[in-house]
């Protein structure tokens, strides 16, 4: 993602250049085992950036990404292999004052804000693709003994989560970023239309119950409202494949 390398911090880069060959290598093995894809702490750069125009954020703050991937590499190795989210499948995004970033030990209650960008098990309630507001504690607001709400999220891959947050912590700078017209940019905008539209087409079919749809499958049974069919729905297995 070499279009977000002026917004992180100066290993970040490397951090996500660990990401990359640590996919290519999961690439590589065979079919049949489950390999796990971490993403170690990303950071980004300070800024009061999160508010648009001439308005300026009140402090400093910076963001913090991290993720675990349980992946499935199918079919013959290649450039053209394929590789299926299969189990564990969260990306953590914090938000942190920027004098933290110099201390050895980050204090919980300096957190500013949390949030996982999630997949659901099979049996686990609330939408497929959601996201949860802290819940990583026993504390107040949020307990994770009340894991709710569960929040319908568009941002299914490690990747997409990272651009959500860098959108939100850079509003106009991640805006004009995303709209230049070099090789990086437009290998983005062409994975991500790709993906998106895979995406919204699937909910599109099911909500409006189309026969035609080549995941009529995944449907549930029976009638409800939209939300209802959304929130009990499987996506098919090879939605982003």
């Amino acid at each position: 993602m070499g279009m977000a390398k002026h917004f992180l911090a100066a290993d970040g880069p490397g951090v996500l250049t660990a990401l990359q060959r640590h996919l290519e290598r999961i690439g590589e093995t065979a079919t049949d085992h489950v390999q796990e894809l971490a993403l170690r702490p990303l950071r980004t750069k300070p800024t009061c950036d999160y508010e648009r125009g001439t308005r300026a954020g009140g402090k400093k703050i910076y963001a913090l990404i991290s993720g675990l991937w349980e992946l499935l590499p199918i079919g013959a190795t290649g450039p053209n292999r394929k590789i299926a989210f299969v189990g564990k499948a969260s990306t953590v995004i914090e938000f942190w004052p920027e004098d933290c970033l110099w201390r050895e030990v980050q204090e919980p209650s300096e957190r500013l804000a949390m949030w996982r960008i999630e997949l659901g098990a099979d049996d686990a309630p609330g939408c497929y693709f959601h996201s949860q507001i802290l819940g990583d504690t026993d504390k107040t607001p949020f307990p994770k003994t009340i894991p709710i709400p569960r929040l319908p999220s568009p941002f299914v891959t490690p990747m997409a989560a990272v651009e959500f947050a860098l959108g939100e912590l850079f509003q106009d700078r991640w805006q004009e970023e995303a709209r230049r017209s070099r090789d990086a940019q437009r290998r983005w905008r062409g994975i991500q239309k790709r993906r998106w539209k895979k995406l919204l087409t699937w909910q599109c079919h099911l909500v409006t119950r189309r026969s035609s749809s080549p995941w009529v499958d995944s449907f549930p049974s029976g009638q409800s409202s939209p939300w209802i069919d959304l929130k009990h729905a499987m996506p098919p297995e090879d939605l982003f494949l």
